[in-house]
């Protein structure tokens, strides 16, 4: 340590003068990506902050309300043939499918069917799921009414598409 001008540093022979944390700040946030700290290949549920984790779509199906059950099934199977590239994934606690990127992600909640992120390009299809949209543009398709598949099978399309998942 030495004191140059007021402020305390410490020297470091490779790197030369580092700046000291004032006293009570913490280090900055560092993100885990890439540093395989992530549970991989996991198959129990593990509770978290009062919700179950799941390893697997299935999981998550079985445990859905079986009136549900189908609708789940049916976004993952189209899923899988509109994008047989693409590969499945639990994250946030949702079924999700992957390439480059997660570009679908689905769930069940009380009263409808999300799907997310938001779809972006294609304008026509926005303004015909426009019903559906919420604000920040996510759709929930409301379990009260008759499930809309060729215009979900459209929207995972599109996603894909979006995302580098997809046909073209």
């Amino acid at each position: 340590m030495r004191s140059v001008q007021g402020k305390t540093e410490s020297v470091d022979q490779d790197q030369g003068p580092q700046p000291q944390r004032a006293e009570g700040k913490s280090a900055p946030r560092r993100s885990s990506a890439g540093r395989g700290n992530r549970a991989k290949g996991r198959t129990e549920n593990v509770i978290k902050s009062g919700r179950t984790a799941f390893a697997t779509h299935e999981e998550y199906f079985a445990a859905q309300p079986a009136e549900v059950r189908p609708i789940l099934e049916w976004i993952q199977k189209t899923t899988e043939k509109v994008a047989p590239g693409a590969f499945r994934r639990v994250s946030y606690g949702m079924p999700a499918f992957q390439s480059r990127k997660v570009f679908l992600y689905f769930a069940a909640f009380k009263e409808h069917i999300g799907i997310y992120p938001p779809l972006r390009g294609d304008t026509a299809l926005i303004s015909e799921l426009e019903p559906f949209r919420g604000p920040k543009g996510n759709l929930a398709f409301p379990l009260s009414r008759p499930f809309p598949k060729a215009l979900v099978k459209r929207v995972v399309i599109a996603l894909a598409e979006e995302h580098g998942g997809g046909k073209k």
